[in-house]
């Protein structure tokens, strides 16, 4: 990746946070509690809601997977500033959901 094609992925990567998220917000809208398991023994959480398998990390959604398209996706320096924490959270979700989307399509949100 280049620098200048990061504007166009992180255009790419809004939208697809926006669907995910707002099929998260409709689950809980619609469900009142949608069921969650612990990322081991993280203060993380993941969510299975759809298509999308989603890791809120506290209380922010900082990735998620889009099991149709094979698309794995780090919103968390988007949603939210970068925190140690946070990013081990993301690498722990992707190696335990590796096998629900293409190594080839995996995008990470960054600052320009």
């Amino acid at each position: 990746m280049k620098r200048r094609e990061q504007p166009e992925i992180n255009l790419y990567i809004s939208r697809q946070y926006y669907t995910a998220h707002h099929a998260f917000m409709d689950a809980i809208k619609n469900n009142g509690n949608i069921d969650s398991e612990p990322l081991y023994h993280c203060n993380a959480k993941v969510y299975k809601v759809g298509d999308y398998i989603i890791l809120q990390s506290y209380y922010t959604v900082v990735a998620f997977i889009d099991i149709k398209k094979q698309l794995f996706v780090d919103v968390l320096r988007m949603v939210y500033e970068y925190t140690a924490t946070s990013a081990q959270h993301i690498a722990k979700f992707r190696k335990k959901y590796s096998n629900y989307f293409n190594e080839n399509n995996i995008y990470t949100w960054r600052d320009i």
